[in-house]
Parts: structure tokens; C-alpha cells; sequence
């Protein structure tokens, strides 16, 4: 386990989830950047920055009626808490 423990100063990604209802997977874009998400569908669209820098390269992201967003932490950072964020129309 080495340096690592339990506390947010060693998480190393950023969870962002966000709730569409009545949207479809082929119609969310999501644009993401060092330090800002940009998320657009027919219904709803969220430009916000992020807490902490993030490698926009790194993500992962799945559709199941809500986006659930995984951003690796830019490797410089060491205080990465979890983000949360819901849209409602």
C-alpha cells in the first residue's frame, strides 16, 4: 500500500455523477478539460470547473439514465475530494 491511506489526500480520481432523465447515450457530448466539464444533450447542458486540475486524456464514463463520470487526478495534485452533481430541468 505504501504512502497511501484512507484520507482524501490520497485519492487520485474525481466522480462526477449526473442525473438525465429521458435522455438517450447517443445524444450526451461530453467535452472535458484540465480544470472544466462541459457536458451538452438535447435537454440539459452543465459547463462547471472542477475542484482540482484533472488529465482529460484519463476518464471513463458510463450512461445508465444517469452519467457517471470517473477523471483521473493530474498526477501533481494531491487533494482530490469526491464530486457530486445532479441537474434537474
Amino acid at each position: 500500500m505504501g504512502n497511501k491511506h484512507n484520507g482524501s489526500a490520497s485519492c487520485e480520481s474525481q466522480v462526477v455523477e449526473i442525473l438525465l432523465p429521458g435522455e438517450n447515450f447517443d445524444d450526451i457530448k461530453i467535452n472535458l478539460q484540465r480544470e472544466t466539464l462541459n457536458l451538452q444533450s438535447p435537454n440539459f447542458f452543465l459547463n462547471m470547473c472542477l475542484p482540482h486540475p484533472v488529465n482529460p486524456r484519463v476518464r471513463n464514463w458510463e450512461f445508465k439514465r444517469q452519467v457517471h463520470l470517473t477523471i483521473k487526478a493530474d498526477k501533481n495534485v494531491f487533494f482530490i475530494p469526491q464530486l457530486s452533481c445532479t441537474i434537474l430541468r
